[in-house]
């Protein structure tokens, strides 16, 4: 994911805190980072063996897709990161 320019400290800090605030509210977790240019990470399921659902991804897509902040971004596929041997 990529951040427009005009992104202040302030403002990618609020974002973060948002974007965990998302994530926390659908039973998920994230893991990785970047700074207020680049940011790469995971998702996974809060529960132990459990793995996103398609409609948890598209909820966190459409969530980044509309903010402000976000120049682009590309969602893959979710993994389980339990059981994937890729």
């Amino acid at each position: 994911m990529n951040f427009k320019k005009r992104t202040r400290e302030i403002h990618f800090d609020k974002f973060l805190s948002e974007f965990i605030d998302e994530i926390e509210s659908s039973n998920l977790q994230f893991g990785g980072g970047g700074d207020k240019r680049t940011w790469q990470g995971f998702v996974a399921s809060k529960q132990r063996f459990a793995s996103p659902s398609a409609d948890e991804k598209s909820q966190i897509s459409i969530w980044l897709e509309n903010r402000s902040e976000v120049e682009d971004c590309k969602v893959g596929e979710f993994l389980d990161s339990w059981n994937d041997s890729k």
